[in-house]
C-alpha cells in the first residue's frame, strides 16, 4: 500500500480522482487534438475531498501549476506540494502469459511513500458577497464517482479564467494562466482602496522578502516565490512593495493617481530553470526556432542523466569535458537533450537554428575520436590542438553531419549563424597558418600574424564554400557574426593590429585609436565572401567587439566592452542613451546603417565592471543586450522591471531593450547571491526574449517553481530563463505623472491627457504606425476601433524625452 506523509500542521490535502470522462470525439484523420490546455481551472461539483473522503465544499476550483497543486475556495487559496519519496517495483502478474502479448512486460516502478505539504493564504475581510465568475470554458467535461459521490458529480468543467468580483469595495480579483503559469491580477477601480487588500499566511516555516523584493514561504518541500508587485496605472508603472507584518501581507503603493483605475500584478517573469548535475556546467547559447522553441548549448563534465534524455543522441558524456545541446518548448517543457563529445575535452559555445528547424551546434574540440566527425565531412580528424566543430541535427536530435575545422595548432570557435537559405557560419580564431582554415581566392588566404580571426560559410549539407583569415600583424579574434536578409554577413571582434588589412579607407573609422590596447572591429562581406567595408571602434584605451546583429532592414548593431573614456565621442553619441562612460570597464552599443554609416553609440553601465556578451534583435527592430555586471546602482536596471536591486556576489547577469532609436525600454539584473553570468539572449517570433548563462547561486532567484530543473545542481549551473512583454515594462527616462490615458484596457477608444506639447505615435506590435501627431496641452479622444484587438504602443515625446505606454484594445 502507498504510504502518504502529510503535514498536519496545515490540515488536510485536497485531491480528487478522475474515474470516468467525457467520450472521446471521432476527431478527422490527421487531426492531433491539444492534450495539454496549461493551467486550468476545474469546477467543484463534490469529487474534492481530503484524505478521509469527506467532502470539500469550500474548494470552489482546483488545479495544478507543475509541481504545485492549488486549490481555490471562498476566502483564500491553497498551495499544495507534492513530492515522491521511494519508489517500490511491482509485479506484472500477466507477463508469463503466453497468449496474452505485452508491449512491456517486465516489472515496473511505482510510487511507494509520498510527502505532501500544503500552504493556506486567507483573504482578510473580504466582502461575504463576492460573486465568482466562471470564464472562457474548455471543450468537454469530466465525471467523477468517488466514495464521497458514489452518485457522481457529473458534467464537471474547466475554465481558462475566473474573476472574484467585488472581493474588496470597488477592487475584482482575476486569475488566469499566462506562458503555461499561474497568474492573478487585482483590478483597482478608480477611488477604491487598495490596502483593504490584505492575507494571512498559514502553514509556511519562515516567510521573507529578498533584497530584490520576491516574497519567500519557505516549506519542506522546496520555496515557493510571489515575485514584486508590478503595478501599472494607465500603462505608467508605479513603485510597490510588499509589506509584511507577522504572518498578514499587503501592499503599499505610490503615487497613485485615484481618480484612475490601477492594477497589481505580481508576475513578470515566464519561466526560468536551472540546468546541471553535480559537476559544473555552463550555458553559452541559446537560440529559438520558428515555432518558439529553445535551445540551449554549453559545456558539462556532470555524467547524470540531469544532462542527456534516454534516447538522444549521445546519453553519456564522453570525457572529461562534453558539450550539450538540450531542447524546450515555449513552456519550459524539455523535448530532447544530448551530449556531444569524445575522449577528451569538448566545449559547446553556440548554437543556431535554420528557418526549417535544424539546428546547428559549434565549438571546440582536442578529441581525435570519430564522436566529433562524421564519415565523408568536410574534416574527418583532429587537425591540431584545439579544432573548431560543427554539426547539424534535425528538429528531434537526430545527427544529419558533424565535422573538425581546424590546422595543425589552435582554433577557438565563437559563434555560429544561419541564413535564410539554410547556409551557415562559423566565426572565430586561429594561430594556424596552413590552408584548412582559408580556401584560395579568398579576401585573405595568407596568415597574417600571432591570431587571426577567422570566417567560413558552409552550406546546408556542410559542404564548405568559401573560408577567410581576417587579420595584420598582431592579435584579431572572431567574436560573432550575423546575417542579413540578402546573405551579406558581418564579422565583428578585436585587435591590436594597426595595418590596412583591418579597416577600409573612408570608413567610420580607418584606423586604431591611439594609445590603446585594442580596439574593436566590425567588417561587412556579401555572401561570396568579398569585403564591401571594415571599421575600427575604439578609443585610447582597451575596446572589444564581443557581439553583433543585423536587424530586418539592414541596419548592423555591434556590443562589447570599453574602457575608453577620456572624451567618450568615439564610443557614445551626443544625447544618447548614457554619453559618458560609467566606470572602469562599460557595457557599450552602436549602430550602423548598411553601408557602415554610424546612427549612434551609447555606453551602458555602472561603476563597476560591465561587459555584453550577447546582442539580438526582435521581429519589431528592438535590440536585447546580455552580459555581467559588478555595478550595484540604477544604471543598470529600470523601475519596475523583473530585479530592480543587485542580487549579489561577485557579478549579476543583466538583459536590456533597446528600440532601434536608441532609447531604453527596460533593463533588468538576473542573479542571486552567488555569481551570475549572461552569456546570450534571444528574441522569438512573437516578442518573448530568453535569456542563458552560468551561475553559482543555489536560490530561488534562477528558476521558477514547477519548471524543468528548480534546485542548483553543482559548482556551476547553466540556466535559462524566459521573459514576456509584460515583462518589458518600464522606461529610463518618465517624462511625467501628470500625463493620462484612459480606459486602459479600452474598446479602441479612449482619453488622452498631456501636460504640456507631446508628440504621440502610435503602432501596433509589428511596428506600423497608426498615427503620428503632435498636440497642445489638454484632453485628446483618439479612435483606433477599426483595428484588430491586441497590444499597441504609445510613445510620447516631450522636450527630448520619451516614455512608451502599452495600450490594450479589447
Amino acid at each position: 500500500m502507498k504510504k502518504t506523509k502529510i503535514y498536519t500542521i496545515v490540515c488536510l490535502a485536497l485531491v480528487a480522482t478522475t474515474l470516468f470522462a467525457n467520450k472521446k470525439p471521432n476527431y478527422p484523420k490527421g487531426f492531433s487534438p491539444k492534450t495539454n490546455a496549461g493551467v486550468v481551472f476545474t469546477e467543484n461539483k463534490g469529487q474534492v475531498h481530503d484524505q478521509n473522503y469527506k467532502s470539500r465544499p469550500d474548494v470552489l476550483f482546483s488545479g495544478t501549476n507543475g509541481n504545485l497543486s492549488f486549490h481555490l475556495k471562498n476566502n483564500g487559496i491553497s498551495y499544495q506540494l507534492f513530492r515522491l519519496d521511494t519508489w517500490k517495483k511491482e509485479s506484472n502478474l500477466i507477463k508469463n502469459h503466453a497468449d496474452i502479448k505485452m508491449h512491456n512486460d517486465e516489472d515496473k516502478l511505482v510510487a511507494d511513500q509520498t510527502t505532501i505539504y500544503r500552504l493556506d493564504i486567507n483573504w482578510l475581510n473580504a466582502n461575504a458577497n463576492t460573486e465568482v465568475t466562471k470564464q472562457n470554458p474548455l471543450d468537454g467535461f469530466n465525471n467523477y464517482y468517488l466514495e464521497n459521490c458514489p452518485d457522481g458529480a457529473l458534467n464537471v468543467k474547466s475554465y481558462q479564467q475566473i474573476l472574484y468580483q467585488n472581493i474588496y469595495s470597488g477592487i475584482d480579483l482575476k486569475w488566469y494562466e499566462k506562458d503555461g503559469h499561474l497568474e492573478y491580477d487585482y483590478l483597482v477601480s478608480a477611488g477604491a482602496d487598495y490596502k483593504k487588500i490584505q492575507f494571512e499566511i498559514n502553514g509556511a516555516e519562515k516567510i521573507s522578502i529578498n533584497k530584490k523584493g520576491d516574497l519567500i514561504f519557505k516549506t519542506p518541500l522546496g520555496d515557493i516565490m510571489e515575485q514584486a508587485p508590478v503595478v501599472k496605472q494607465n500603462g505608467k508603472l508605479l513603485k510597490a512593495k510588499w509589506v509584511l507584518t507577522k504572518n498578514v501581507l499587503s501592499f503599499d503603493i505610490q503615487n497613485i493617481n485615484n481618480s484612475q483605475p490601477f492594477i497589481i500584478d505580481p508576475v513578470v517573469r515566464a519561466w526560468g530553470t536551472y540546468y546541471g548535475g553535480a559537476g559544473s556546467e555552463s550555458g553559452n547559447s541559446c537560440a529559438t526556432d520558428a515555432t518558439g522553441n529553445v535551445y540551449l548549448a554549453g559545456a558539462t563534465n556532470s555524467s547524470v542523466t540531469a544532462i542527456a534524455t534516454i534516447g538522444s543522441h549521445q546519453t553519456m558524456i564522453g570525457g572529461v569535458n562534453d558539450a550539450f545541446l538540450v531542447k524546450f518548448n515555449s513552456s519550459g517543457v524539455r523535448q530532447w537533450g544530448t551530449y556531444y563529445g569524445g575522449s577528451d575535452n569538448d566545449n559547446g559555445n553556440s548554437c543556431a537554428v535554420d528557418a526549417t528547424g535544424n539546428v546547428y551546434l559549434a565549438g571546440i574540440t582536442n578529441s581525435s575520436v570519430t564522436a566529433i566527425s562524421t564519415p565523408g565531412s568536410h574534416q574527418s580528424s583532429l587537425g591540431g590542438d584545439y579544432d573548431a566543430f560543427l554539426v547539424k541535427f534535425n528538429s528531434l536530435g537526430v545527427r544529419q553531419w558533424g565535422t573538425y575545422y581546424g590546422g595543425s595548432t589552435l582554433e577557438i570557435l565563437n559563434f555560429c549563424a544561419t541564413d535564410a537559405t539554410g547556409n551557415v557560419y562559423l566565426a572565430g580564431a586561429t594561430n594556424s597558418s596552413v590552408t584548412a582554415i582559408a580556401t584560395l581566392g579568398s579576401h585573405q588566404s595568407v596568415f597574417g600574424g600571432d591570431f587571426d580571426a577567422f570566417l567560413v560559410k558552409f552550406n546546408s549539407s556542410g559542404v564548405r564554400q568559401w573560408g577567410t583569415y581576417y587579420g595584420d600583424f598582431g592579435d584579431e579574434w572572431g567574436q560573432a557574426c550575423a546575417i542579413d536578409a540578402i546573405g551579406n554577413v558581418y564579422l565583428a571582434g578585436f585587435t591590436t593590429s594597426s595595418g590596412t588589412a583591418i579597416a577600409t579607407l573612408g570608413s567610420h573609422q580607418p584606423a586604431i585609436g591611439l594609445g590603446g590596447d585594442y580596439d574593436a572591429f566590425l567588417v561587412k562581406f556579401n555572401s561570396s565572401g568579398v569585403r564591401q567595408w571594415g571599421t575600427y571602434y575604439g578609443e585610447i584605451s582597451s575596446d572589444s567587439g564581443n557581439s553583433c546583429a543585423v536587424d530586418a532592414t539592414g541596419n548592423v548593431y555591434l556590443a562589447g566592452r570599453t574602457n575608453s573614456g577620456s572624451t567618450g565621442i568615439a564610443v557614445a553619441t551626443t544625447g544618447s542613451h548614457q554619453s559618458t562612460i560609467g566606470g572602469g570597464y562599460d557595457a557599450f552599443l552602436v549602430k550602423f546603417n548598411s553601408s557602415g554609416v554610424r546612427q549612434w553609440g551609447t555606453f551602458y553601465g555602472g561603476i563597476g565592471y560591465d561587459e555584453v556578451a550577447s546582442c539580438s534583435i526582435d521581429a519589431t527592430n528592438n535590440i536585447y543586450l546580455t552580459g555581467r555586471t559588478s555595478s550595484s546602482i540604477t544604471a543598470i536596471s529600470s523601475i519596475g522591471s523583473h530585479q530592480s536591486a543587485y542580487g549579489g556576489g561577485t557579478d549579476d547577469a543583466f538583459l536590456v531593450k533597446f528600440n532601434s532609436s536608441g532609447v531604453r525600454q527596460w533593463g533588468t539584473y538576473y542573479g542571486g547571491t552567488g555569481n551570475d553570468y549572461g552569456s546570450s539572449c534571444a528574441a522569438d517570433p512573437t516578442g518573448n526574449v530568453y535569456l542563458a548563462g552560468t551561475t553559482t547561486s543555489s536560490v530561488t532567484s534562477i528558476s521558477t517553481i514547477g519548471c524543468h530543473q528548480s534546485a542548483f545542481g553543482g559548482n556551476y549551473d547553466a540556466f535559462l530563463v524566459k521573459f514576456n512583454e509584460s515583462a518589458s515594462v518600464g522606461i529610463n527616462e518618465v517624462i511625467t505623472n501628470s500625463i493620462s490615458i484612459y480606459p486602459n484596457p479600452n474598446n479602441g477608444v479612449f482619453t488622452i491627457e498631456l501636460n504640456e506639447t507631446t508628440q504621440v505615435i502610435i503602432t501596433n506590435v509589428l511596428g506600423h504606425v497608426l498615427l503620428n501627431s503632435t498636440f497642445e496641452a489638454g484632453k485628446q479622444i483618439l479612435d483606433i476601433k477599426n483595428n484588430a484587438n491586441g497590444i499597441y504602443f504609445v510613445q510620447l515625446t516631450q522636450n527630448g524625452k520619451q516614455e512608451t505606454i502599452k495600450l490594450i484594445k479589447e
